[in-house]
């Protein structure tokens, strides 16, 4: 699924705007609760979401010290940056969607399809445990699947998705070969990034090696 520039940062926005609106009324507890990100909290997600627009070519140079302290690991660095750009009050980690609204800025040497990425599975990652849905546009979906099915080693599902054919029931996609697993693109691109996937909404023989609850 190929979208423009523009019909990307559109999604970007609009679903920044969402997460913005769960944010605005989380309580104290809420934003401790813990995320689908493994050691990251609803509020160190919430903070990495929207350091995403604001990074800049020195904020790579500031990292290198916490990947040195990583010992060279990528995923431990990333933790590490989150912890930093969370560690402020709740209210201006909420301000700052506001003052970013419609921001084009990503981290440089990175796709746009990135940016979709992001705000897609982030927010599914802060939603979900708060028990509250959001549903992604199966298009914006479908882009982002296209990026983030060869990334599926790095989010530790390979060898789960890579034996699968997906084939999304609500807008024209799909993907790999092997075992048949069809259902919504939100669960689809849920499994194909390691994070649960609804079972009851997917049907297909490869069902039942999904990430899944």
């Amino acid at each position: 699924m190929k979208l423009t520039r523009d019909e990307i940062w559109s999604y970007v926005h609009a679903e920044r705007r969402a997460l913005a609106t769960v944010l605005a009324d989380l309580s104290d507890d809420e934003w401790a609760t813990d995320s689908l990100c493994a050691g990251w909290t609803v509020k160190d997600v919430a903070g990495h979401v929207i350091a995403h627009p604001q990074t800049r070519l020195r904020d790579f140079r500031d990292a290198v010290p916490l990947l040195i302290r990583a010992h060279g690991s990528y995923s431990k660095t990333i933790y590490a940056q989150g912890k930093l750009v969370s560690d402020r009050p709740t209210a201006e980690i909420v301000a700052d969607f506001d003052r970013l609204d419609g921001s084009r800025g990503h981290p440089p040497g990175t796709p746009v399809r990135f940016a979709l990425i992001e705000i897609l599975l982030h927010t599914q990652d802060i939603a979900l445990p708060l028990g509250r849905a959001h549903a992604m546009p199966p298009v914006a979906a479908a882009c982002a699947a296209g990026l983030v099915r060869p990334l599926a080693s790095s989010m530790g599902v390979r060898h789960k998705v890579s034996g699968v054919r997906m084939v999304a029931t609500d807008v024209e996609w799909s993907a790999g070969k092997g075992a048949l697993v069809q259902g919504p693109m939100q669960q689809l691109l849920l499994a194909m990034a390691g994070r649960p996937a609804d079972r009851t909404q997917l049907d297909g023989a490869g069902v039942a090696v999904l990430p899944g609850p």
